[in-house]
Order: structure tokens, then sequence, then C-alpha cells
């Protein structure tokens, strides 16, 4: 099986998942499924049902990027904003906030409950087509890339809509902390990343990694 990321073909087979197969390449380190299918919007809705609570739930990601960010003030995209509760504490440190989500609950609650108006129901590559002259200062992604059935295409329409000079941020699960996990398993979870495997895919598209943390 040709890996997704590197295009390897030396690639092993270590776990079978009902109609799903997983491979791991040696070259990259990524663990990839297969078939790379993409359920659909119905899917994640029944199975990320939205849950609004008090106080916001902020991520170990979030707070990495809210506490220590060098950068404080701009325009932010996040691709796949959920819940919006770190869009609407981005904005209250200066950002200019975007957001898009596949969930419809989840924007409809974020303008409601915060206010946020530039929120949208679309994916990336709609998103692109739509505003066409659009550009960030940064773009985040918190626990996204293991949803996408095409990697490098999401890379690059996330290169496409920075702006040159720009930032990316960005979170995946700890595949060491999940092995055992039913959510880490296609088609919820598509991709299994590690450090070697997001250097892989952000330098060849021309990232340069000023950060890498690894939360335990």
């Amino acid at each position: 099986m040709q890996c997704i990321l590197c295009d390897n073909f030396d690639t092993m087979q270590i776990q079978d998942h009902g109609n799903y197969r997983l491979f791991h390449c040696p070259f990259c380190d990524l663990v990839f499924s297969h078939p790379m299918k993409h359920p659909g919007k119905d899917f994640y809705e029944k199975h990320y049902q939205t849950r609004f609570v008090e106080p916001p739930v902020i991520r170990w990601a979030h707070k990495m990027f809210l506490n220590n960010s060098f950068i404080k003030k701009g325009t932010l995209l996040d691709i796949g904003c959920g819940r919006c509760d770190f869009l609407h504490l981005a904005q209250k440190i200066g950002f200019n906030v975007t957001g898009i989500d596949i969930d419809e609950a989840s924007i409809l609650e974020g303008k409601k409950r915060y206010g946020l108006q530039g929120l949208h129901i679309i994916m990336i590559d709609e998103m692109i087509d739509a505003f066409k002259d659009k550009h960030f200062d940064v773009i985040a992604f918190f626990e996204v890339l293991e949803h996408m059935v095409e990697p490098n295409s999401f890379i690059k329409q996330v290169k496409y809509l920075l702006k040159k000079g720009g930032y990316v941020f960005l979170s995946v699960p700890n595949r060491s902390r999940l092995v055992k996990s039913k959510g880490d398993r296609p088609p919820k979870h598509f991709t299994r990343w590690n450090e070697k495997s997001l250097k892989v895919l952000l330098e060849k598209n021309d990232f340069e990694i000023l950060d890498l943390k690894k939360r335990q």
C-alpha cells in the first residue's frame, strides 16, 4: 500500500478495524488507514455531539497558543472551530477571528453565545472558493488533521489561505496515548501522527517549524 504522505510503497499493515485496515510507513512514520473515505457530515454530527458547558472548555493546545504565542494580534482562522470557545478568547486578546466547521450547531451556538460573526458552516475548499482574496496572519487547526482524508492537499489549502510570512498552529492526538482508544480508529480518525510524520508533512510543503511540544 502506497503511503499517503511520502508515497513510499514499502508500508506494513498493522491492524484491522472493520472495513478499514491500518498501515504504517517506516520512512515517514505515519500510520494511515485504507480506504481513506470521509464518512460525511451526518456521521460527525452523530458521534461528536456539541455540548456547551460553563466555564468554556479550553484544550491543552489552546492554552499553549493563548499563553505562549509570540503573536498577539492580526487575522486568525480556526479550521474546525467547534464550540468557538478558543475563538472567543483569541478575540479577547486582540485577534480578528474567523472560524469554519461543518457542525451547524456549533456555528450557531458560537454566534449566539459569543456574538461572533465571522463563522461559516463550510469546508476549507469551499472557503477558498467563497473568499478568493481572503488570507490570514494565523491559521489554527487543533485536532483536525487526523480527520483529513488527503492531508497533503489539506496543508496546501492551508498554505494558500495563509499570508506570506504567516504562522500555522496545530495539534494532533498523541498516538502513544490513544493507541487503545476506539475514538482513534477510522472513520473517526484516518491518520496517527508523531513528531517525525508531522515534520515530513510540514517541511515538504515548505513550512519552517519554529516549535514542537509533546503532551505526555
